[in-house]
């Protein structure tokens, strides 16, 4: 009898372990970056919208009193990120997410109308207005 229930903690464990490493390994990665305006200050307080171009979800998050924001558990894809600030041009960049990876999309507010948009690349750098 206490071979059978020693048994069955050990395979409980195993199981419990397993189902955690599954768990770990989900197809997600993270964008994040700092926004800032022309002079390389931080804008806290900016709305930052990312947009998975193939499924149409969207995340809103805000940028921080450092300029810093993060948005994890992001499905692999390509995502639209939309960074609003009033006082300044919308920004509209590309990002890509991969599976386990942080990818980093600092931006650059120009100062402006937020009904006025910049377009960018993701890492050409070529701004479009």
């Amino acid at each position: 009898m206490k071979r059978s229930m020693q048994l069955c903690l050990l395979l409980c464990l195993v199981l419990v372990s397993t189902v955690s490493l599954v768990l770990a390994q989900a197809p997600v990665g993270t964008i994040a970056g700092i926004v800032s305006d022309e002079t390389g200050a931080v804008v806290p307080n900016a709305t930052v919208t990312i947009r998975n171009n193939a499924t149409g979800f969207e995340r809103q998050v805000t940028s921080a009193l450092d300029g810093s924001y993060s948005a994890p558990a992001l499905a692999a894809g390509v995502y639209e990120i939309r960074v609003e600030m009033k006082g300044f041009r919308t920004l509209v960049r590309e990002a890509t997410v991969e599976v386990g990876g942080t990818t980093t999309a600092d931006i650059r507010l120009l100062v402006g109308q937020t009904a006025e948009v910049v377009k960018r690349r993701g890492g050409d750098g070529a701004d479009r207005v």
